[in-house]
């Protein structure tokens, strides 16, 4: 099956969900009524934790991944969407170019089951997805490994607090939601958020959108993680080379950060030792 890299959204149609299995109900999709094929909404089966789902939703998962008798299913909507191949026809290309490049950076090939990108035509459509309401400076989330949830170019860009300006600038925010699937991808999906969010800033070319901490003082702690992570991971690329944090994300799935960082660094995960990475770099 042949699927569209970037969807458009048209409008929600029913209040439901559809659950959709290969071989052990494996995705979940929003599917349009009159349509052949759908859009899969990651694999839920790699992250089955309440702690990512909403009740409703993780009660969904017990019933149909695990059929779990136990589960109770309330009668709570979920919106179908009709879909539509997206008549942007810059974001396909910037997706291609961010696949390429994410797969260079990561060392992988990942050339099927690969994520797709869901454009909402506004806000409205975003929160219904994300189960949520949003501040302004939301533009783009993921769900699960597989599935890129973005505002449109045009409504992105009108937003007084977010950093959409030009299509460079949207083609950076690709490029760092579909990372998160990468990092999912090698690291696992229970990760520490510096590091996903350190990722994406540091291969989408976002850190310069913080000045440069003097100090590191609550990354570790989920304390400003936007204006530290890109700078740690640049640190840690710049001093000990690519292929050990390489071999640090790939650790992630087997073992906590503190014990995977001992391990491949020979440094422990503490504020000192990214300090001293700081000043040795400036030393250079």
């Amino acid at each position: 099956m042949n699927w569209a890299s970037c969807v458009a959204i048209t409008s929600p149609t029913h209040w439901m969900i559809a659950l959709q299995g290969t071989s052990a109900r494996s995705a979940s999709v929003f599917q349009s009524p009159t349509a052949s094929s759908a859009i899969a909404v990651g694999n839920p089966a790699r992250s089955a934790d309440s702690r990512f789902y909403s009740p409703q939703k993780f009660n969904l998962l017990r019933a149909f991944l695990f059929e779990d008798p136990r589960a109770t299913i309330p009668p709570v909507g979920y919106p179908i969407f009709d879909l539509s191949p997206s008549e942007d026809k810059e974001s396909p290309k910037m997706y291609a170019q961010a696949m390429d490049e994410l797969n260079d950076f990561f060392e992988i090939e990942w050339k099927l089951f690969r994520p797709r990108i869901l454009i909402a035509p506004n806000r409205k459509i975003l929160e219904e997805i994300r189960e949520e309401e949003t501040p302004d400076w939301v533009v783009g989330s993921t769900i699960g490994d597989r599935v890129v949830v973005l505002l449109s170019y045009e409504i992105s860009k009108k937003g007084e607090r977010t950093y959409i300006r030009s299509r460079e600038d949207f083609y950076k925010l690709i490029k760092h939601e579909l990372c998160h699937c990468f990092t999912s991808r090698v690291a696992g999906s229970i990760k520490p958020r510096w590091v996903a969010e350190g990722v994406s800033l540091y291969v989408a070319d976002q850190i310069g959108r913080y000045p440069e901490p003097k100090k590191f003082l609550g990354f570790l702690d989920n304390n400003n993680i936007f204006q530290e992570s890109g700078y740690v991971v640049d640190l840690l690329i710049k001093v000990h080379g690519k292929k050990k944090f390489l071999d640090f994300l790939h650790s992630l799935k087997n073992e906590k950060p503190p014990t995977a960082f001992k391990e491949v660094y020979e440094l422990s995960l503490e504020y000192k030792t990214f300090d001293n990475l700081l000043s040795k770099v400036k030393k250079a």
